[in-house]
């Protein structure tokens, strides 16, 4: 195998991979919502007045829940949600901080 091409399946590979991870994590954080709120997935799905399959599907991965999905979820179990930055606002606002922390 030419070096080009493995590192184009290498790339490929970690692109894939971190898509996965990512919609992983997203998944992840609506089951552990749900456990840390008590509830069950008919439970949660009732007060958001859905079925408990499409909580199911967010779960598991086989469907990515969207933002307005996640503000319900959120109103469901008495929290709110705060939405997720884009990697140069974290940077931004890290540096920043430092600026200002550093001037007291």
């Amino acid at each position: 195998m030419r070096f080009k091409e493995y590192v184009s399946k290498d790339l490929q590979y970690r692109v894939s991979r971190a898509k996965k991870d990512w919609k992983f994590e997203v998944c992840s954080l609506v089951t552990a919502a749900r456990f840390r709120s008590c509830m069950t997935q008919k439970d949660i799905a009732a007060m958001m007045k859905t079925k408990q399959s499409s909580i199911a599907r967010f779960e598991n991965g086989k469907q990515m829940p969207s933002i307005d999905f996640l503000v319900r979820l959120a109103s469901a179990i008495g929290t709110e949600l705060v939405l997720p930055k884009f990697k140069f606002m974290v940077d931004r606002d890290e540096i920043a901080q430092k600026r200002w922390s550093g001037r007291r």
